[in-house]
């Protein structure tokens, strides 16, 4: 049994993303977790499951099908660390630094946004899907 136990735990280490938050920020739980499930998700690139995480006028603007392959070159995340969270109603920015898993001395700064509906949280699909007002689309 020890044989089959260590090599399994060897190989989930190598595709955990680890999540820290600073020591002074209040974030409701109900956010951290959905924020925790969604990032852990997105670092082992199961796309299929965050898609229903998004913000829910996603569904309407494009089908799984496009968002998955949307993220198909996105890296794998190795770690993420969250340094600020600004909530106003029902919107909360949060900035975090996040690194690749492949290359740990690369990392982003990144302002992730989640906005409450319905009692729930979602992941605000941060992308412009709509042209600018006032500009031509052709």
């Amino acid at each position: 049994m020890r044989k089959f136990v260590l090599p399994f735990l060897l190989i989930l280490s190598l595709f955990g993303t680890e999540i820290t938050f600073d020591k002074n920020l209040n974030i409701e739980s109900s956010l951290k977790q959905k924020f925790q499930t969604y990032w852990e998700l997105r670092g082992k690139k199961r796309f299929y499951k965050t898609y229903n995480m998004e913000i829910p006028y996603l569904n309407y603007l494009h089908n799984q099908d496009w968002y998955e392959d949307y993220f198909a070159n996105a890296p794998r995340i190795k770690k993420i660390v969250v340094k600020k969270i600004e909530c106003k109603n029902e919107k909360c920015n949060i900035s975090m630094i996040f690194y690749p898993q492949y290359n740990p001395n690369d990392y982003s700064f990144i302002k992730d946004i989640w906005v409450k509906v319905n009692n729930n949280w979602y992941h605000r699909y941060n992308d412009n899907p709509l042209p600018p007002m006032g500009k031509p689309v052709f």
